[in-house]
């Protein structure tokens, strides 16, 4: 069963044979030249040709490598440079280097790579484009055999994703940071400072600031809060779904409600069971269904480290898959 990928400026098309279907990627203002690749059976991107005009990047199997310093010497050797500046890259990546070089320069980065011990492989930039905003739900739907309903709008008609076109589900932690500034020290003008010394008006009100600079300023507090949230990437088109267990309505769950965080992991149970096994987040799933902490790679701080992660894991996903056929 083969399905045709055709990746081009800017849309890109996933033709399903066995359904007749076709559905349309949109990534953004990103152009690429025409590019011929096929996929599995509901997956998302693999390469069939070389698509020899196309930027390449290199993909890491884990970030940070567990070996920095041979890892570093394996990129000084493909891309020259300093052995440092390389180190420092590689511990600070979230799991893609050299994006945008040569296909000839990603093959060498990736075989020195996986010569000094860190699994890497050379794919095109074009395989998995880079994610769009994400849209947040106040509802998802995981009980219908056929689409996931997410309510985005609070007033309009819910989006329909098909579950085959779901390629990533990821439980996340999010976690923020938000620096309250300390109480400023009070002041007195000149003009009230005069007035009192001269005729004792205003002179309590000159002695209390006085007394209030004399004492330490409050220190700066820091507010740190720690958010649960649901990833959903989908093609056709491309779209990133997000849902935050403190804001999601839980009342399409089947049976009665409990704590909100049981309800969160009802949902994800739900989302692991309609889609496909082979999603390439599926081990990373059930780990936190079992556990209920993610790896490392899941902590972030912000939306750039979801958008990364789940770029890395979709690339990682298709890489896996290629050298699985070879």
């Amino acid at each position: 069963m083969r399905h045709e990928l055709a990746v081009s400026a800017p849309m890109a098309s996933i033709e399903h044979e066995d359904e007749g279907s076709t559905c349309d990627l949109d990534h953004g203002s990103r152009r690429y030249p025409p590019v011929v690749a096929w996929c599995w059976p509901h997956a998302l991107f693999a390469v069939v040709g070389s698509p020899m005009q196309t930027p390449h990047l290199v993909v890491l199997d884990q970030f940070p490598p567990a070996d920095i310093p041979a890892a570093a010497a394996a990129c000084r050797t493909a891309l020259g440079g300093m052995t440092s500046d390389h180190a420092r890259a590689l511990r600070s990546c979230t799991g893609i280097i050299a994006e945008g070089v040569e296909e000839a320069v990603a093959q060498a980065l990736a075989k020195a790579l996986s010569n000094a011990g860190t699994k890497a492989w050379a794919l095109s930039c074009a395989m998995v484009p880079r994610l769009p905003r994400p849209l947040s739900a106040a509802r998802l739907d995981a009980t219908d055999a056929t689409d996931l309903v997410a309510q985005i709008s609070l007033t309009g008609p819910p989006q329909r994703i098909p579950w085959r076109q779901i390629v990533l589900v990821l439980p996340v932690h999010l976690h923020t940071q938000r620096t309250v500034a300390a109480r400023k020290k009070p002041t007195v003008g000149l003009a009230t400072a005069a007035m009192a010394l001269t005729t004792g008006i205003g002179a309590g009100k000159v002695v209390k600031a006085m007394r209030k600079r004399s004492s330490d300023d409050a220190p700066a507090e820091v507010d740190a809060s720690t958010r649960e949230l649901v990833e959903i990437v989908a093609v056709g088109p491309y779209r990133r779904v997000q849902g935050y267990a403190d804001r999601l309505d839980y009342q399409a769950l089947a049976g009665p409600l409990g704590p909100a965080r049981a309800n969160f992991q009802r949902l994800l149970a739900a989302l692991r069971d309609q889609t496909r096994p082979e999603l390439a987040s599926r081990s990373v799933l059930d780990a936190y269904l079992g556990r209920g902490v993610g790896p490392g790679s899941l902590q972030v701080v912000d939306n750039n480290g979801i958008a990364a992660t789940a770029r890395w894991m979709l690339l990682r996903g298709v890489a896996l898959r290629l050298s699985r056929r070879r």
